[in-house]
């Protein structure tokens, strides 16, 4: 009786870790599904289904299998509501895009590039330049792009860094169209934040301090001209 009841512990040991690796691909391919109903969700502009699926608690920063993000999608193709309830359950504006190119995916992922070209235009945009590099280009790239103003404006509030440059170099501004609504949007966000800083670096570090730092002995003609220009 012993070598049966040992065989017995066995295939209990055995059926524990086929169950378990069955749960573990049952959990995975869930992840994966509820991903992708995310992504295009996110694409066509369903806030009901997003709003959904981020309660059911998917990670609204897990990417496409081709690397974009929904926050990106939603971006390029002007999805505001989409695009504010995203941010507002945490999705990260300044995560980069891991599409690089459709010869490069289909390369890295063993794919055929029809596959990458189709996935791009249906799931993503088709009113990008397929052949172009988009490596770690951010959703304020993508909203730039596409000349989405209020999707800046969005994405500008939620703490977008408008300074991230993407693999070629590139901060969304460069993107803007010359004298267009995005790019003066752009400029004039970037001398507010300029201004701000600058302000706390006076409130920081003031002016007397600063001057004491250089001149030895002058506090009297020093506290004179803080008291004038230090506001």
């Amino acid at each position: 009786m012993i070598p049966v009841l040992y065989k017995n512990v066995l295939d209990h040991k055995e059926l524990f870790k086929k169950h378990a690796v069955y749960m573990a691909l049952l959990c995975a391919y869930c992840s994966t599904a509820d991903t992708d109903q995310l992504l295009r969700a996110a694409k066509i502009g369903n806030e009901k289904e997003v709003g959904r699926l981020v309660k059911k608690g998917v990670d609204v920063n897990k990417r496409h299998r081709y690397g974009w993000t929904p926050l990106q999608v939603a971006a390029m193709n002007g999805n505001l509501s989409v695009l504010e309830l995203l941010l507002k359950s945490d999705a990260d504006p300044d995560l980069g895009d891991n599409f690089s190119s459709v010869y490069k995916i289909a390369k890295e992922k063993r794919a055929h590039p029809l596959e990458v070209w189709s996935a791009r235009e249906e799931e993503f945009s088709e009113r990008l330049n397929t052949g172009a590099l988009f490596s770690n280009c951010t959703a304020l790239h993508y909203a730039v792009l596409a000349d989405e103003i209020e999707a800046v404006e969005i994405l500008l509030k939620h703490g977008a860094n408008p300074q991230v440059c993407n693999d070629i170099g590139h901060k969304p501004i460069d993107y803007a169209k010359e004298n267009s609504e995005v790019q003066k949007l752009l400029q004039s966000y970037a001398i507010k934040k300029l201004e701000e800083i600058e302000a706390e670096a006076r409130r920081r570090f003031p002016l007397e301090q600063r001057i004491k730092k250089f001149i030895v002995g002058q506090e009297g003609a020093i506290a004179n001209v803080s008291a004038g220009t230090n506001k």
